[in-house]
């Protein structure tokens, strides 16, 4: 009999396992900020003492919940265990006005059936070694955000992405502040950037902005930090220039994901003003 339970920090050695055997980028603390976020929801499905399941939900101010790291041992599907493991953080999940979550191409059917249905296409793109990416902007020079910035950053970010994810904003940041970037224009935030490392790539995202420019400004300056890794970004489908930007400096497209919702969309943020998500398990 599968056992679904809470999961818990001492489970990290299963969880990577699982992890690792899809080559997923996670590293242990990208688990322990999922596991101990506030008000996070956490599942493990767990038999014979192995763990051979896992879902995530992380609840940003009962606005949104994202629902991510939904996995199954290879061994072990076709038995029901992601349906399992998704309809018990459903049910968990029932106070909150929206629920979301960024599928795979394998795992779009499971969500259809559950009743989520497609907002957005995101696609991934990855570079094998980055070097240093020209700019070519004159007037538009990104500046290191501070601790006195993270306020101003969350605000912009909780308008972009249509809830209040303060807490993520400063464990990004606090995590890796060499890729933590904004801009202002006119005296005011009009862009910023948050990134962190990972086993396979760095993962650069969020990127919110108003202009196309400003977010190439920012991934340009972000990539400037990590030259010599692998970088990965997720980037929403209807960014063609800057997709077509980050193509031409070597750049090269993935899987998709699919963002969709359950039911109803009563925070979709502003779509124009995003470029990078912070990962398909943070939203």
């Amino acid at each position: 009999m599968v056992r679904l339970q809470k999961m818990e920090l001492s489970h990290m050695d299963g969880l990577m396992k699982l992890k690792d055997a899809e080559g997923w980028n996670q590293l242990e603390k990208d688990w322990a900020l999922l596991i101990t976020y506030t008000e996070s929801v956490n599942l493990v499905a767990v038999l014979d003492y192995r763990i051979v399941g896992s879902v995530c939900a992380l609840n940003y101010a009962n606005k949104v919940a994202w629902i991510g790291m939904m996995l199954v041992d290879k061994e072990y599907r076709g038995r029901g265990i992601g349906k399992g493991l998704m309809l018990a953080v459903m049910d968990k999940l029932k106070g909150c006005e929206s629920v979301k979550l960024d599928a795979t191409p394998a795992g779009r059917p499971l969500y259809l059936k559950l009743g989520f249905l497609d907002e957005y296409k995101l696609f991934r793109m990855t570079h094998p070694s980055v070097s240093l990416i020209s700019l070519g902007l004159t007037n538009m020079e990104p500046q290191r955000i501070k601790p006195e910035d993270i306020a101003e950053v969350a605000a912009f970010d909780k308008k972009v992405f249509g809830a209040d994810r303060t807490a993520l904003i400063l464990q990004l940041y606090e995590s890796f502040p060499e890729l933590a970037w904004l801009i202002r224009e006119q005296g005011r935030l009009a862009g910023f950037c948050l990134g962190r490392p990972g086993r396979n790539f760095t993962q650069i995202g969020p990127v919110n902005a108003l202009s196309g420019e400003m977010a190439e400004a920012l991934i340009g300056r972000a990539i400037s930090q990590i030259r010599g890794r692998a970088v990965v970004v997720d980037i929403h489908a209807d960014k063609s220039h800057t997709r077509h930007w980050l193509g031409s400096h070597g750049f090269t497209a993935q899987r998709p994901f699919e963002r969709m919702y359950l039911h109803s969309n009563p925070h979709p943020g502003i779509m124009e003003n995003l470029y990078l998500i912070a990962g398909p398990e943070l939203g």
